[in-house]
């Protein structure tokens, strides 16, 4: 997690994320602003560029050890989420799928792998086996 002032010298807070969030290795590190620019089109510009919480100044310390509590604990959620049975989508050899698209694939593969010498397979075969 990366905790950033909007307003900083050489690089500003906003810069710094778009640099973050466009590079695989780093999109997905959670950034929280604090600024005292704390126009509404402010904060919106920083959700624009990829901020995941925009806290305005003055703020109060409890504030921010809150809010970092609560993102550390949503993306351990959210991790063990997807690593789990529950979520309905898989990996498989960097493509993302249902399981119900593996599953069919799955038998695909199966059935090519049982019928491969099988010369007789042609694309009126396929029709037989689509009725």
């Amino acid at each position: 997690m990366i905790i950033s002032d909007v307003l900083m010298p050489k690089l500003d807070g906003i810069t710094l994320t778009d640099i973050l969030k466009s590079d695989e290795r780093t999109a997905h590190i959670p950034v929280i602003h604090i600024s005292a620019k704390n126009s509404i089109e402010d904060q919106i510009n920083a959700y624009n560029h990829g901020t995941d919480l925009y806290i305005p100044k003055p703020f109060h310390p409890r504030h921010v050890l809150s809010a970092v509590e609560n993102m550390i604990n949503k993306y351990s959620l959210m991790k063990e989420y997807f690593k789990s049975g529950r979520s309905s989508l898989i990996v498989r050899d960097g493509i993302t799928m249902h399981k119900e698209d593996e599953l069919l694939l799955n038998k695909i593969i199966k059935f090519i792998e049982d019928n491969i010498d099988d010369e007789s397979m042609n694309p009126e075969y396929y029709q037989i086996l689509t009725r």
